[in-house]
């Protein structure tokens, strides 16, 4: 089995390579075979974060921990992943590091690393399922996080023989229902089995689903899905299939190449000579060397494997097939009625001889063996005619001895696959409003039970959850610890945790009078562990109207509101009522204002002026479903006006840089046609692609 996994690692490298140049196209594009061919494999901050879970479980690192693992050792600050690990920074662990105030959380990202936690936990599918959930959970929710669990899932089953059907369904049973990838499925797989499938399923899939993004989790599951199908098992069909498909094509690359080689039993030779020997790391490696050679690669794998992974149980169940026995005395039973029973002799013979299910065959077949043993009987002198039969006759005997039925072969029933877990599944179907460390022996998990982002005014509720992760009963006595300035009320005791048990303790932390609304952090203290937690802050903005909107004019119209910000101006807002500037408080990156638009177009303004951690250059992001104009310290630069699901990346339209002494005022017009207004997004980013979150929010003049 070894092997086998060594195989799957192999699969990784050839599928992120032969991937990695087709990554963002949007269109089929059929490849025979590395397009270009390399001279080496392509390097993969995807395949380096790796080495990052190999160290954390060879150090006996556990669940809870893996967020931070990554955090240490992996520095791949890109799209969705940034966020996760801000968040982390932030003190805010998985699994609500992934899905708080990030606004790329049903990305990509977490494909390829889902392909390691199924090769480590091969065997056992709901433990490969559950880490990949924890791992997704850092820079992804909902889709970004169900759908890499359900690939660990496929490839912890995947083995030469078994089929692609039992493969799939083993992975698409975690999967909430409602999700659309459930939804998409068969007309994935009817266009997979027709000609040319991998063209249908790229051409019809954005028409009846339609997605956001390339980079979305939907569209990269559908295209594993299509490739595993079309390859059915085969190495090379699998692997050709999923690069074809483009999109995040190093991530399908990635999953297809493990379960191509898995269920073919190798990654054929032809694709790793290109490759050559050395392993080809990126820039996102920390504090960890990268494996000098791609077999040192698969080492790390096979390594995981033999300390965590498992055996599967067969997919067949025999069941031993009995219907000759069933049979024969149906047919031997009107022979009872022969009229040969009335004679007395016939009787006797009768009576002698055995029942038919425990005849020798020799005395059902043989009429002149069964002759001569009744006149011996006769003459009462049985031991010498036995004798000579067995002499004289033993030929002959033989010779009229019909020939043995077989033995029955086991009939092979094909099982369904194993069931997930309810503990798996609640897992998966968690709110993502939990944080979750290590603290040695057991997990400090904390629930956040209030809205969030809190009100400034607002206290903190909060459930603090103990989980025992030993075989080991634990006596604890842990304690709250408050930041400067807020109060803290909790039921914390000293306590017994018992092996595999949980205890959960209510708390409620109460904020100063003065609280401005900045982020914070307070602490769990057990023991030696003192794992921190964040209080997730407010932001204050301003907004105002709505405003006319007529036919989508109001993306040209300077209103009056643009022009002059103070507290005490009212507007002539929509259908002649008045409109003012109004305090907003919230997460200061996700803005639902469709209520405030009451079904009719219109306009509305946000305003913030914010005080940045440093003087220098950013960039911002504002994503809107219908059209934004964006001013920076008065100058505009974004602007766009039409229809669209956006998917709130830093690229054209959406974003815009600016230079700032430390202190800005940003301003943002936001127009509703006569379709409801989506979310907006609205973040910024440092030089260095970080995620930046203001350091202070001042308010408008009045």
């Amino acid at each position: 089995m070894s092997d086998l996994i060594k195989q799957g690692a192999y699969g990784a490298v050839v599928g992120a390579t032969v991937g990695a140049p087709l990554k963002g196209q949007r269109l089929y594009r059929k490849i025979s075979f590395y397009d270009p061919i390399p001279v080496r494999m392509a390097a993969s901050d995807t395949l380096d974060a790796w080495a990052a879970f190999s160290g954390h479980l060879s150090s006996g690192g556990t669940i809870d921990g893996i967020g931070q693992a990554l955090a240490d050792n992996w520095s791949s600050w890109t799209e969705e992943t940034a966020f996760g690990l801000a968040n982390i920074n932030a003190g805010i662990p998985a699994p609500m590091s992934g899905a708080h105030r990030n606004p790329l959380g049903g990305g990509s990202r977490a494909f390829g690393r889902a392909a390691y936690w199924g090769l480590a936990f091969h065997g056992r599918p709901d433990e490969a399922a559950e880490w990949a959930f924890r791992d997704a959970s850092m820079d992804h929710s909902e889709a970004g996080a169900w759908l890499p669990a359900a690939v660990a899932r496929m490839i912890a089953c995947a083995q030469p023989g078994r089929s692609v059907s039992w493969v799939l369904r083993a992975g698409t049973a975690v999967i909430p229902k409602g999700c659309r990838s459930l939804a998409a499925l068969p007309m994935l797989l009817d266009c997979a089995a027709s000609f040319d499938g991998a063209s249908k399923a790229r051409n019809s899939l954005p028409i009846q689903f339609a997605f956001r993004s390339e980079s979305e989790a939907f569209a990269t599951f559908s295209w594993i899905v299509t490739a595993l199908v079309i390859g059915d098992g085969a190495f090379d069909k699998t692997v050709l299939a999923a690069a074809s498909l483009g999109g995040e094509a190093d991530q399908v690359g990635i999953c297809a190449g493990v379960l191509g080689a898995l269920l073919s039993g190798e990654t054929p030779d032809e694709w790793l000579k290109p490759l050559g020997r050395n392993y080809a790391a990126s820039t996102s490696l920390r504090n960890i060397d990268p494996p000098p050679t791609i077999k040192q690669f698969t080492d790390l794998a096979v390594d995981a494997f033999k300390a965590h992974g498992g055996e599967l149980v067969d997919q067949f169940e025999e069941t031993l097939v009995v219907e000759p026995v069933i049979e024969e005395p149906v047919v031997e039973e009107p022979v009872v009625e022969e009229p040969v029973v009335e004679e007395p002799e016939v009787e006797e013979s009768a009576a002698d001889e055995p029942e038919p299910e425990e005849s020798e065959p020799e005395s059902v077949e043989s009429p002149e063996t069964a002759a001569e043993d009744h006149e011996a009987d006769a003459e009462a002198a049985p031991e010498e005619p036995e004798a000579d039969r067995t002499e004289e006759t033993a030929a002959e005997e033989v010779a009229d001895e019909p020939e043995p039925e077989p033995e029955p072969e086991p009939e092979r029933v094909l099982l369904p696959p194993p069931a997930p877990s309810s503990h798996l599944m609640g897992q998966i179907a968690a709110i993502p409003t939990r944080s979750s460390q290590d603290a040695g022996g057991y997990g400090i998990e904390v629930r956040y039970l209030s809205k969030l982002p809190l009100d400034i005014d607002s206290p903190l509720e909060i459930g603090i959850a103990f989980h025992s992760r030993s075989e080991d009963e634990k006596r604890l006595k842990p304690r709250l610890e408050a930041p400067e300035g807020w109060k803290a009320a909790d039921r914390l005791q000293e306590f017994r945790l018992a092996p595999g048990a949980e205890s959960v303790f209510p708390a409620v932390l109460q904020p100063p009078k003065d609280y401005s609304g900045l982020a914070g952090s307070f602490w769990v203290v057990s023991g030696r562990a003192k794992p921190e937690y964040a209080i997730p802050g407010s932001q204050l903005w301003y907004i105002t109207g709505p405003f006319d909107n007529t036919e989508g004019k109001g993306f040209d119209y300077n209103y009056p509101a643009e022009r002059i910000q103070n507290l005490k101006e009212i507007y002539n807002g929509r259908s002649g009522l008045a409109a003012k500037w109004e305090p907003l408080w919230g997460d200061g990156r996700t803005f639902d204002l469709e209520e405030m638009f009451n079904t009719g177009p219109g306009a509305a303004h946000l305003w913030a002026k914010l005080k940045f951690p440093k003087s220098g250059r950013f960039r911002i992001c504002c994503a809107a479903s219908t059209g934004a104009v964006v001013w920076v310290d008065g100058k505009r630069i974004i602007r766009y006006h039409h229809e669209q699901q956006p998917w709130p990346t830093m690229d054209d339209p959406f974003e815009g840089e600016f230079t700032t002494n430390g202190e800005s005022i940003v301003m943002i017009k936001i127009l509703r046609n006569r379709t409801p207004l989506e979310p907006v997004t609205v973040y910024f980013l440092d030089e260095d692609g970080h995620p930046v979150d203001p350091i202070a929010w001042l308010e408008m003049d009045s």
